[in-house]
């Protein structure tokens, strides 16, 4: 797993390569004198800056791909979290629902006349409510 950090370790490192690939165009234009060239070249080809540089673009490159595969699986588990959430929300409203309905159905069935001479409630009634 990639670390908070990530994110800042990536800039950091893409600004430095950056930073020398600039350095190094800018000193081919400095060196327009031969004997100049000469000495760049050597100090370039004994330092290997080509080669770090190169090396380093593909760690970062590497570094910026598992950053987006943890972005993206983050992402995942946070809308996986959300999606739980909506289904327990959707369940206690239902519930709630079920019990306002019965209180419904308790008043109503309270409010009926309860008279004994009428035959018609005494046959509507239902045992046990």
């Amino acid at each position: 797993m990639v670390p908070r950090a990530a994110p800042q370790v990536v800039a950091a490192s893409a600004l430095v390569i950056s930073e020398a690939r600039g350095l190094l165009e800018m000193a081919e234009p400095a060196w327009n004198y031969a004997a100049y060239h000469s000495i760049w070249a050597i100090t370039a080809e004994d330092c290997e800056l080509e080669a770090r540089l190169k090396a380093l673009e593909v760690k970062l490159r590497q570094v910026e791909k598992e950053a987006k595969h943890d972005v993206k699986d983050r992402a995942g588990r946070r809308y996986h979290r959300l999606e739980q959430s909506v289904v327990w929300l959707l369940v206690v409203s239902c519930m709630l629902a079920a019990l306002e309905v019965g209180k419904k159905a308790v008043r109503k069935r309270d409010a009926a006349p309860s008279s004994s001479s009428s035959s018609s409630a005494a046959a509507f009634s239902m045992p046990g409510w």
